[in-house]
């Protein structure tokens, strides 16, 4: 089986799709009060977590979380892009259909996103 790096997933499917991944954030809510809500729909975090983690990165480096999370781990129950395992593993990220602690730290070590929160927490 073939694997494939979320990175390079993500920069084929903008490739695919004739978007820049500004496109995709410029579109997104920036509020970080919108942002808390969507990641507490998506993750096993609690609200403190979510408020610490909100509060420690860029709205655009929340957004692309949230997108990469979304498009390619939530809404992709296979773990696959284009017949292709992704890697951080599906099964690493997402416990019980909810993005777990663990895997927004992988998520975000993946993507290159740094902040303290993912140390502290």
């Amino acid at each position: 089986m073939k694997y494939v790096r979320l990175r390079d997933a993500i920069k084929d499917f903008l490739k695919d799709n004739q978007i820049e991944i500004q496109d995709i954030l410029d579109a997104m809510d920036e509020s970080k009060e919108n942002a808390e809500k969507a990641l507490l729909r998506r993750t096993n975090l609690s609200k403190k977590e979510v408020r610490a983690l909100v509060n420690s990165i860029s709205s655009k480096k929340i957004n692309l979380l949230l997108f990469a999370l979304q498009t390619f781990y939530i809404s992709n129950p296979s773990g696959m892009y284009k017949g292709r395992i992704l890697i951080p593993l599906r099964n690493e990220v997402i416990i019980h259909g909810k993005a777990s602690k663990r895997g927004l730290r992988l998520l975000m070590h993946e993507l290159r996103i740094t902040a303290d929160w993912a140390k502290t927490i």
